[in-house]
């Protein structure tokens, strides 16, 4: 059977594995860092100098990628997609009717401008005409948006291959979501159509042209032009961020200090706003401030919901996300930057995969998984067991739609039955405080690996002016172990540098005080390397200690017995039934609930030996009469020829490294392309280091005038040192001159 998958799909799995992926990522990068390109750095440079408020609205260009823009006339492609638009809003005379009205409220509402024709006709080098369709959100299915396809192509072009897409200005959502949990009274709002509020400079919006006629198909279309930024142009989440923030920075000098508008700043996600207060009032205060605030710059902040009535009553009816809720009933449940949220009972969950038909394939399994969106990690364990099945999958080399063989369907039907369950998962959302007032936060980061992953879970601990201690699980992340077979002591390993980066992360996005951090692995060995002050190790592991040593110190580092370790639910995975909101996942071990002293104690840390395979052996270079250890392993070459060179080159970096920090043997440094000297000299010490390894007791009786034993092989040769020490064959051969 030959199934024809169409552009868009393969678009939008596309999108969806990034967007999973970006989640995926967050706190297990080496750098936090964002690089910043040229090309964003030519964009932020636009923005900075031509973004400007103008009559209460902020006024912003295209991030055109060139000066000097010129664009082919496509207005034939344009109306060839308008037909189509149009044959598929004929079918739904629902969907046609609101897809009507939303471009005549364009129109009405200013987003929008019909052109005359003398306008069409005259000529612009921007001039784009923009294919459009309806998008219905799933989440809001009464809801219609016009999209505007600035990626369709004409004539090999698009309007989006002329555009930027701007730096990356968003918050860390998980970082955002964290900072959501961390006080009493949540609230949360939305900007009304934010895109919208931006308003394109008039020499730009030539490029933001469309075709419309009102579905009436059997005349000429009409030209409209989008006067505000659009939906489908890629610089536009760039514009309104920047935009956005503008407006908190400017706002901020009539009602905020400097440091409350970066507070502010950093709890919107694009259009969400996102925020947790310590009592009602100060919820109240936080939530009309940013109201009034963000207005400054036409943006409305409305559609808000909390999980305090109080702060509700304060909020116009129409301002509401529910406007017609009756507060004495139970408050509706809501989606917060794409987690479920009960404001009524203040609990947070994962919502289920959407039902769709996901066939046994490599994509059906890639589609679901990266369609549940955890960003926290809440379920970790239950979702590495869908990526170690993936990971099967991928080592079978199956294409994209063939189907999986009968073990992994099976195993994929379990798991889809499993997920249909997830709805029914919810934790608390503020993290769990005790009633009293809090005297000491703590962070405990576990580690775990396994031969098929290795993973890390944080939880806050928090113990209040009675002694009463709570834990709340904060963020987690797994990792499938790589395809290249890795010992399970680097897997541990791995498994400590996620935990590293990991407190690194929450660190950074808590806004509350933690007294202390705390890091735990099951991993002997590992607690050897980290406190290591003696050996050196093979660059692997001598790279992750020295990242693991530059986030943490090593006396913050614990052993927890793993019987006890949580992270082993997201090294080895973990069926959705064994997680509830009371289990260890959640809360966290029992021994964190009790006095330190009662934790598990610290098994005397032992240096790695010697015949550890991580430790290196390292040769030095010696002066005087010492014999030297060779300097460069001949298993790496290929040949005597280059090993001897790339000695000859060791032992030129070594003698001029003395020559610069000895006065003594100032004169014997060397530059140029390498002697027949130094390459004699090479070969000699790679000889004395050879035969020191092996002959060392011949090497020693010779050097004192002895014979060498009757028991060593060398005696038939009769074996004599010569002047630079090497061992070479007497007899007859004792009158060469060497």
């Amino acid at each position: 059977m030959h199934v024809h998958r169409s552009p868009a799909q393969d678009l939008d799995l596309t999108n969806l594995v990034q967007k999973w992926w970006d989640m995926e990522t967050f706190g297990t990068t080496h750098s936090k860092v964002k690089p910043t390109s040229h090309e964003d750095q030519r964009a932020l440079k636009i923005l900075e100098e031509t973004v400007e408020l103008v009559d209460g609205r902020l006024e912003a260009p295209l991030l055109w990628k060139d000066d000097d823009v010129s664009l082919p006339d496509n207005r034939l492609g344009a109306l060839r997609r308008l037909e189509r638009t149009e044959k598929s809003l004929h079918r739904s005379p629902e969907t046609r009717k609101k897809y009507q009205e939303t471009i005549e409220s364009y129109v009405q509402l200013g987003h929008a401008r019909k052109l005359e024709e003398s306008e069409v006709l005259k000529p612009s080098s921007k001039r784009w005409y923009l294919p459009h369709h309806a998008v219905r959100n799933p989440n809001k299915p009464d809801k219609i948006r016009v999209v505007f396809d600035a990626a369709a192509k004409f004539s090999g072009t698009s309007l989006n291959d002329h555009l930027l897409t701007g730096p990356d200005l968003l918050q860390d959502l998980p970082g955002l979501l964290i900072r959501f949990r961390e006080r009493p009274v949540a609230i949360a709002g939305d900007i009304d159509q934010m895109f919208h509020q931006v308003q394109i400079l008039q020499r730009d919006r030539p490029a933001l042209s469309f075709l419309w006629r009102d579905m009436e198909r059997n005349r000429p279309p009409d030209t409209y032009e989008m006067n505000k930024a659009i939906f489908g142009a890629k610089c536009s989440p760039a514009i309104a961020s920047f935009a956005l923030q503008l407006v908190i920075k400017n706002g901020s000098e009539l009602t905020l200090s400097r440091d409350e508008a970066a507070a502010v700043a950093r709890q919107f996600y694009m259009d969400d706003f996102v925020t947790s207060e310590n009592s009602v009032e100060t919820a109240k205060v936080m939530l009309h401030t940013v109201v009034k605030l963000v207005a400054e710059g036409g943006f409305k902040l409305r559609k808000w919901v909390s999980n305090s009535r109080e702060v509700m009553e304060s909020v116009a009816p129409e301002d509401r996300a529910h406007a017609k809720t009756d507060m004495s009933t139970p408050l509706p449940s809501e989606r917060v930057l794409g987690i479920a949220w009960d404001p009524e009972t203040d609990m947070i969950g994962v919502h289920r995969p959407e039902k769709r038909t996901a066939p046994p394939t490599k994509r059906g399994v890639l589609a679901t998984t990266a369609s549940i969106f955890d960003p926290l990690g809440l379920v970790a364990p239950f979702t590495l067991r869908a990526k170690l099945l993936m990971q099967d999958v991928w080592k079978q080399q199956l294409s994209w739609d063939s189907e999986l063989n009968e073990n992994d369907t099976h195993r994929w039907t379990a798991w889809k039955m499993e997920a249909e369950q997830l709805s029914r998962l919810r934790i608390p959302r503020c993290f769990a405080t005790p009633e009293s007032e809090v005297v000491r936060r703590e962070l405990h980061i576990f580690s775990d690996a396994s031969e098929a992953a290795f993973g890390a879970v944080g939880y806050l601990r928090q113990i209040d002016s009675t002694g009463t201690i709570a834990c709340s699980l904060v963020m987690s992340r797994t990792r499938v172990a790589p395809l290249k077979m890795l010992t399970i002591v680097r897997l541990e390993l791995q498994g400590a540098v996620l935990v590293a980066r990991l407190h690194d992360s929450i660190q950074s996005a808590l806004t509350i005080q933690v007294n202390q951090t705390f890091y735990w692995t099951d991993s002997e060995v590992v607690l050897g390397y980290i406190n290591n002050e003696a050996r050196r190790f093979q660059t692997f592991v001598a790279n992750r200690v020295a990242e693991i040593r530059s986030r943490s110190e090593p006396y913050q580092w614990r052993h927890v017995p793993g019987s006890l370790n949580p992270a082993d639910e997201c090294s080895r995975g973990q069926p959705l039934s064994e997680i509830d909101s009371d289990s260890r996942w959640f809360r966290g071990p029992n021994f964190l609930y009790r006095p330190e002293i009662e934790w598990p104690s610290a098994p005397k840390t032992a240096q790695p030996s010697a015949s550890d395979p991580e430790v290196k052996t390292v040769g030095s270079v010696t002066v005087g009469q010492s014999v030297p250890t060779l300097l460069v392993d001949p298993a790496r070459h290929s040949s005597w020829t280059r090993y001897r060179r790339v000695t000859a080159w060791v032992l030129r970096f070594a003698c001029n490294f003395i020559a610069r920090h000895s006065a003594q043997y100032r004169d014997c440094g060397n530059n140029g392309p390498l002697s027949a000297e130094e390459l004699r000299l090479a070969e000699i010490h790679i000889l004395k280091a050879t035969q020191q390894d092996a002959f060392k007791s011949e090497i020693d009786l010779l050097s004192r005038g002895k014979s060498v034993s009757v028991s060593s092989t060398l005696l038939q040769l009769t074996p004599l040192l010569d002047s630079s020490g090497v061992i070479r064959v007497g007899g007859r051969l004792q009158a060469r001159v060497y």
